[in-house]
């Protein structure tokens, strides 16, 4: 990536106080550098161990209810219950996010707990 690039960037983010702050749980380390760079490892192809070929990403956040002492994300159980209370029409986000490979270490469990996709509000 071009140093002009960067550069440019870094600029834009320190023009925003609130840049890459976002609640996390205890002991997680910085999101988002001071220059706003992503601080993750590089995503890998989710089949094999293949990183994936970009020149660069582009990453949004959500901002995460942190609950409990210590502060902590919510279980897969709350998450589940959340998409179905959401079912049908905010559920979806979710099964299409699975639908095109958009898959987070806890999407299994997850789906374990939904209602069928098509079923409704209970």
């Amino acid at each position: 990536m071009s140093a002009e690039l960067l550069r440019g960037w870094a600029e834009r983010v320190m023009r925003e106080p609130d840049y890459g702050k976002v609640r996390q749980a205890d002991g997680e380390g910085c999101l988002v550098s001071k220059d706003g760079l992503l601080q993750i490892p590089w995503p890998r192809l989710a089949q094999g161990e293949k990183n994936l070929d970009v020149d660069f990403l582009l990453a949004t956040a959500n901002d995460p209810t942190i609950e409990g002492t210590p502060p902590a994300y919510p279980s897969v159980e709350k998450i589940a219950a959340a998409w179905n209370r959401a079912a049908e029409k905010h559920a979806e986000y979710f099964w299409k996010n699975v639908g095109y490979g958009i898959c987070t270490f806890q999407d299994d469990a997850i789906r374990a707990l939904l209602r069928p996709r098509g079923s409704g509000a209970a």
